[in-house]
């Protein structure tokens, strides 16, 4: 159809004089059984037939363009793959290297530990080393240096960060004894004024209790709060309340 088509519009031209030349009429002589009979292949048949042809050559190259195209793919894939993996391979074979900088980082820390700690004590004083009779805070001296041994028994690499961690544990406990003595103070010369420091906390944080977002502290991963640095912030809001109340003593 499209051939007779493409004949149609074109048989007054040269082109369709030139179509005509390629597709003349055919006639063949068949004998069968005795009969002579005459087949006539026309022009239009034929060029609907060439038609045909180039259609399913175009389709052909068509399929093997995209057959082409995705076995270009897939040898991208992989070759990205292996690419991935030798740069995991690589990664892992560098944990070594990651190990023993890690007297590097540990050296960091403990620098940033020790900034900290002139920061604090040059604003609020010497922090107190030792327990005192009325203090009630935890003492993790013995337990984190016994931490530290089995750290370097078991991982050599990371013992300086075992010690940090020791040392950061001690400033807290250090940080929330002077925290308790302070509130002591305060309560103290509350108590010597006829007030009921309790009684006065109790009244200031429930004028001071206004509603808000509830902001979740962690110390871990897991979202949990080491019970010593919450002890820490309960003994520095205890300060806090107790000094503010007594300076808002008439």
């Amino acid at each position: 159809m499209l051939g007779g088509v493409a004949l149609k519009v074109l048989a007054g031209g040269s082109l369709g004089r030139h179509l005509k030349t390629l597709f003349p009429d055919r006639e063949f002589i068949m004998r069968s059984q005795g009969q002579v009979r005459f087949v006539k292949i026309s022009s239009r048949l034929q060029a609907i037939a060439a038609t045909l042809a180039v259609a399913l050559l175009l389709g052909w190259a068509v399929t093997m363009i995209i057959a082409s195209a995705a076995r270009y793919n897939a040898e991208r894939d992989r070759l990205s793959l292996l690419d991935r993996e030798a740069r995991v391979a690589n990664a892992e074979s560098r944990v070594q290297q990651y190990r023993s900088g890690l007297d590097s980082v540990a050296d960091d820390l403990a620098r940033r530990q020790s900034f900290v700690e002139r920061m604090v004590e040059s604003h609020i004083g010497n922090l107190p080393v030792e327990a005192g009779a009325d203090d009630t805070v935890s003492d993790s001296t013995t337990e984190a240096q016994r931490t530290v041994d089995k750290v370097s028994s078991a991982l050599p690499e990371a013992t300086g960060l075992a010690r940090i961690e020791a040392r950061q544990l001690a400033f807290v406990e250090r940080l929330t004894r002077y925290a308790d003595r302070r509130a002591r103070i305060a309560a103290g010369a509350i108590a010597k004024l006829g007030l009921n420091p309790a009684s006065l906390i109790a009244t200031m944080d429930s004028n001071e209790a206004k509603g808000g977002p509830f902001v979740s502290l962690a110390t871990s991963r897991d979202g949990s709060l080491d019970p010593r640095f919450e002890r820490l912030g309960l003994s520095l809001a205890r300060m806090d309340t107790l000094e503010r109340g007594l300076a808002g003593i008439p």
